[in-house]
């Protein structure tokens, strides 16, 4: 029984932070709102997901800004601000080190560069 109400937490944990990682959200912004503590919550998405709500926070909000990035001409700020990163500058050093290129960069790259 324990593992059943684990498994829903996770996947209601899930459908959150689909719904909303370009918003500014928190791994305690979740826990509120599925009413479990945010502790418990890291440990079984952990657990479950082998890495923390951050992490895959980051990791989304990285693939919408390399899409973006692939797609759209928009500029690299605008981009940043759509995908939860309000600053610019830690955006670009973040992108880089999961990418090892920078956003310009990126974008510029042929396809099988990437």
């Amino acid at each position: 029984r324990d593992l059943r109400a684990c498994g829903k937490t996770i996947a209601a944990a899930n459908a959150i932070i689909r719904a909303r990682f370009c918003e500014k959200l928190t791994p305690d912004d979740i826990a509120a709102e599925l009413r479990v503590s945010v502790r418990l919550l890291q440990l079984r998405y952990k657990q479950v997901v082998e890495h923390g709500i951050h992490e895959e926070l980051m990791r989304l909000r990285m693939e919408k800004a390399a899409d973006r990035l692939r797609t759209t001409s928009a500029p690299v700020r605008e981009i940043s601000m759509e995908c939860g990163f309000p600053c610019v500058e830690h955006f670009q050093r973040l992108f880089r080190k999961r990418f090892g290129q920078s956003p310009a960069q990126w974008r510029k790259a042929p396809s099988g560069m990437r």
